[in-house]
């Protein structure tokens, strides 16, 4: 959801913002794409978002707090949470230019500031703020990664001129379709819940019948043990007891029949026991499945200088494939079916990590990193496979292996068949911070 600039200024300017003037801060919560703060007056408590950027952008007011499953931990909340907590809030303004608000609070007696610029679908921050009552004020600017003492400035708005602060924006441009924060907060907590389940309920289930069932067959050794006891003679063709059906040889005598009955027993009390043990952990899993965790949510990282020094180069490229440094290793992809053949044979290691579009036409891509990828790194690897592919959902299905694992095609250029893979949906991130040309 995002939120131009007429309808950020509308916001701030509300009663609703407005009336948080004089309130505490007493929460401060973080979900993959909206900070909360919780601001307490007497008689209520209000919620005041901000999107962190990548599509969500703005503030909003709630009279909900996001629900314990969407809700994160991350570097700037807990940041806002040694700077803002227990503050009082002085005012919430807007800048006159640009998507740019300010949020005044006192903290040891004196007033400290923090500005929010949403550009690009980024999120830049300009903080005056104090480490503890005595000390001087100092000015933290997201893009510069550092602070500084200063004297109190004038504006925090003017600092934004750095990262593309306009000063021309059209005051009368069409609002945009904002919703309601809580359909927001309830979309990430639906994808969440989508498919992130160890395994499917319904799975487990049909799982726990299954297994069920062959056990309950599997029991039927006592039955047939139990004719054996009988010392009964069996004269007919074909013989059955329970589930379990038998057909003899007619030049078979009793005790050669009896024998094959006899097999059976002890078949089927081996597998009750391998089957009664695999039912006890089917129903363990399905146990846990229903107390597991979800797999959280990428978080929409705030601008804070991070990317600037170990990713943010151009990429590397020659008629056949390009290259980019990144700060987990390096990327290489195919921009023909020979590119894709060259970074396999003569660029990769055996050790690399080999992605490709799952079902879909794609480039090759291959990560040379010295350190096994973590869930956000591989999805800035599919996120740049998908945009060099053309590929345009917000989930990514990918394929990835190792190099080993590949071998070419004979005679089919960039085509290759492979083993051991994985496979994995990748939820899209925004790689502008990670490279400085379009794929």
């Amino acid at each position: 959801m995002i939120q131009y600039y007429r309808d950020l200024k509308n916001t701030v300017t509300s009663d609703s913002v407005r009336d948080l003037a004089g309130g505490q801060v007493q929460k401060i919560y973080s979900t993959a794409n909206y900070l909360s703060l919780a601001i307490r007056r007497p008689g209520k408590t209000s919620y005041l978002y901000i999107g962190r950027g990548a599509g969500h952008e703005g503030l909003f007011l709630s009279g909900k707090a996001p629900v314990s499953p969407i809700r994160q931990r991350e570097r700037f909340l807990e940041y806002l949470r040694k700077h803002l907590s227990s503050c009082g809030i002085v005012y919430i303004d807007v800048d006159n230019f640009d998507r740019i608000a300010e949020i005044g609070y006192q903290k040891f007696g004196r007033l400290q500031r923090l500005a929010l610029f949403w550009k690009a679908r980024k999120v830049y921050f300009a903080h005056l703020y104090q480490e503890g009552p005595d000390s001087e004020q100092r000015l933290l600017l997201s893009w510069a990664a550092k602070s500084e003492v200063v004297e109190e400035p004038h504006s925090l708005f003017d600092y934004f001129d750095e990262v593309g602060r306009s000063r021309d924006l059209e005051l009368n441009e069409v609002s945009s379709h904002v919703v309601a924060i809580e359909e927001e907060l309830k979309k990430e907590l639906d994808q969440l819940q989508a498919g992130q389940l160890i395994h499917k309920p319904s799975f487990i289930q049909r799982k726990i019948q299954n297994i069920s069932s062959d056990l309950n067959r599997a029991k039927e050794w006592v039955l047939l043990q139990e004719f054996l006891n009988s010392g009964e003679e069996i004269w007919d063709y074909e013989f059955h007891i329970g589930e379990h059906r038998f057909k003899f040889d007619s030049d078979l005598n009793q005790y050669e029949r009896r024998n094959l009955i006899f097999e059976k027993i002890k078949k089927l009390k081996r597998g009750e026991k391998i089957l009664s043990q695999r039912l006890l952990e089917t129903k363990n899993l399905e146990k846990e499945n229903k107390e597991a965790k979800f797999k959280p949510l990428p978080i929409t990282q705030v601008s804070w200088g991070l990317e600037k020094k170990a990713i943010a180069n151009k990429a590397v490229t020659n008629n056949e494939y390009k290259t980019l440094r990144l700060a987990f290793g390096t990327v290489a992809w195919g921009l023909t079916s020979q590119g894709n053949d060259q970074i396999r044979s003569k660029w990769a290691s055996k050790d690399d990590l080999w992605l490709h579009l799952d079902g879909y036409k794609s480039s090759h891509l291959i990560v040379k990193s010295d350190k096994i990828l973590t869930p956000d790194e591989l999805e800035i690897a599919a996120s740049i496979l998908a945009q060099a592919s053309g590929f345009e959902g917000e989930w990514i299905p990918v394929i990835f292996t190792q190099v080993k694992n590949l071998k070419a095609v004979s005679g089919r250029a960039g085509m290759v068949t492979y083993k051991k893979q994985k496979h994995v949906n990748c939820r899209r991130q925004n790689i502008e911070h990670f490279i400085k040309e379009d794929i």
